[in-house]
C-alpha cells in the first residue's frame, strides 16, 4: 500500500510541482480543495478532498485514508493589504490551516505536518518583525500549530522560503515578467533595482519541502523545528535582469525608478532562521533561466 499525503494549495504553482514529484514517488496525493471547481483544477491524479467543511467532518473524511503527511502550501498573498484583503488573508493564512491540524492530529499515529512559511515573517531581524499583514497571518498560524506540536500530537517542520521560479509560473512574478519583457519587447516599469532577491528554482523547492518531511519522520524527537531554506542565488534586481538579458539574448526595456521601492526591501541579505540541514539546492540561475528559456 503506498504512502498517503494530504496537500494544500495544490493548484498553485509549487503546489503543482510538489503534487508531481510526490505521485512520482508512488505516494498516493489527496489535495485539500474549496469548491468543486477547485477540484477540477487539480494536478492529473491528485484526489480533492474538500476543506470547506467543519473540522469534525473534515477528520471523518481524512481518518480512513492514512494521511501519514501534510504538505501545507495553501496561502494568500498581498505585499500590502487594503482593507478588503483581511478576511481571505485570516481565512487562507490562519483558520485553514487550523482546520487540517484539527482534522488529522493522532495520538496513535502522528502525522508529518511541513508548514511552508515565507522570509518575510522575519523582515531583516533576528525575531519576528513581519514586513506585511500576510506575513503576519503566517506567523501567527505558526504560533497556532506550535499548539498542536505541543498538544495534539503533530510533528511539524516549519520552512521559511524567499522567491521560487521556474516552469509554468502563472504568478506575475519578477522573473517572469522579465522573462515576458524580453520576449515581447514590452517596456517595463521598475523600481531603482538595488534591492537583493534570492531565488530558489522550483524544482529545488520541491525536494527541500519532500527532505524536510524525512527529516521529522525519521527522527521522532524533530516533532518542532523551523529550518530556512535559501536559493543557490542572491542578486540585485538590476544584476537579476542582466542575467535574464544574457539567457535571452534580448535587451529589457527597463525603465528604473519608475516605481519606489516598497516600504520593506531587501538590502543586505537577511537570516531567516537554521538552513535546513542535509539539504542544498541544485539549480543555479544561469542553468534555471537557460531551461525556461528553452521551454
Amino acid at each position: 500500500m503506498s504512502e498517503a499525503a494530504l496537500v494544500t494549495g495544490a493548484t498553485g504553482f509549487v503546489g503543482r510541482h510538489l503534487c508531481a514529484a510526490l505521485q512520482s514517488s508512488d505516494v498516493e496525493v489527496h489535495a485539500a480543495v474549496r469548491s468543486e471547481e477547485a477540484g477540477r483544477s487539480l494536478p492529473p491524479g491528485a484526489n480533492p478532498v474538500r476543506s470547506d467543511k467543519p473540522a469534525s467532518e473534515l477528520r471523518a473524511r481524512l481518518q480512513p485514508l492514512g494521511i501519514g503527511r501534510v504538505f501545507h502550501l495553501a496561502t494568500h498573498f498581498v505585499a500590502e493589504h487594503t482593507s478588503e484583503d483581511v478576511e481571505p488573508l485570516i481565512d487562507s493564512n490562519l483558520l485553514l490551516g487550523c482546520r487540517i491540524a484539527e482534522a488529522v492530529a493522532s495520538e496513535e499515529h502522528p502525522p508529518v505536518f511541513v508548514n511552508v512559511g515565507t522570509a518575510w515573517q522575519r523582515g531583516g531581524r533576528p525575531n519576528y518583525h513581519p514586513t506585511s499583514l500576510y506575513a503576519a497571518t503566517k506567523e501567527g498560524f505558526e504560533n497556532l500549530l506550535y499548539y498542536y506540536a505541543l498538544r495534539k500530537r503533530i510533528w511539524v517542520a516549519n520552512l521559511r522560503l524567499f522567491d521560487s521560479y521556474g516552469p509554468n509560473d502563472p504568478r506575475n512574478k519578477l522573473v517572469s515578467a522579465l522573462l515576458h519583457s524580453a520576449e515581447h519587447d514590452r517596456r517595463l516599469e521598475l523600481s531603482p533595482g538595488e534591492q537583493l532577491i534570492n531565488l530558489c528554482h522550483v524544482t529545488d523547492v520541491v525536494s527541500a519541502i519532500i527532505h524536510a518531511a524525512d527529516l521529522v519522520a525519521e527522527d521522532p524527537s524533530l516533532s518542532w523545528e523551523t529550518w530556512a531554506i535559501y536559493g543557490a542565488d542572491t542578486l540585485t534586481v538590476r544584476e537579476l535582469l542582466g542575467a535574464v538579458e544574457t539567457a535571452t539574448s534580448k535587451s529589457i526595456n527597463a525603465q528604473w525608478g519608475a516605481r519606489p521601492y516598497r516600504k520593506e526591501e531587501m538590502f543586505e541579505m537577511w537570516d531567516v532562521g537554521t538552513p535546513l540541514p542535509g539539504w542544498l539546492p541544485a539549480i543555479r540561475l544561469e542553468e534555471g533561466l537557460e531551461g525556461l528559456v528553452r521551454s
